[in-house]
């Protein structure tokens, strides 16, 4: 009776054999891989959330800095001259170039060149005066309210008048562009 027995236990291990086989091959390893992807996929929407939430702070920052600057060019264009105004400007340049002992021997506005949004006057200027004279005069235009920008500059000891700096100097006046669509 010995061999008998030994018949039946392969007669149960073999089917349990086989099905522990089927259930990995079937269930086990399928539902690991569906697992894995699941994971996977879990993984990628947490990164992209993640970058969102960077994106977020970073949308905001963008929006306070276009507040900001939509504030800055609204108070420029509230006291920009408007083209008619320019010469009320060039007046003060010439007022203060006297206050500081400068005498202008040339001012010659240029012809204004329209941009998107502002007009861009360019202003050739020729001055004599001490250097400490035209140090303050070019100053006092930078703390004009107006933006008026030194385009080129050209300082020369003046022959005739010993002392005396003779200046070249070429300004940008921007102006309101009256022409501008918003």
């Amino acid at each position: 009776m010995a061999p008998a027995r030994k018949r039946t236990s392969w007669f149960v291990t073999l089917p349990i054999v086989a099905g522990a086989i089927g259930f990995l091959l079937l269930v086990f390893f399928p539902t690991a891989r569906a697992v894995r992807q699941m994971r996977s996929e879990i993984r990628a929407k947490q990164e992209f959330l993640t970058q969102t939430q960077s994106l977020r702070t970073t949308r905001v920052q963008l929006e306070s800095d276009l507040k900001e600057i939509n504030q800055f060019a609204d108070d420029w264009e509230q006291q920009a001259p408007l083209p008619g105004q320019m010469a009320k400007l060039f007046g003060k340049i010439t007022r203060n170039a006297s206050e500081y002992g400068v005498v202008p021997a040339r001012f010659d506005p240029q012809r204004e060149i329209q941009l998107h949004t502002v007009q861009r006057v360019p202003v050739q200027m020729e001055l004599t005066g001490s250097y400490s004279g035209i140090a303050q005069l070019l100053a006092a235009l930078e703390q004009l309210p107006e933006t008026v920008w030194v385009e080129h500059l050209k300082l020369e000891k003046d022959r005739q008048a010993g002392r005396d700096v003779k200046c070249e100097v070429k300004l940008e006046v921007f102006a309101v562009n009256p022409k501008k669509s918003d």
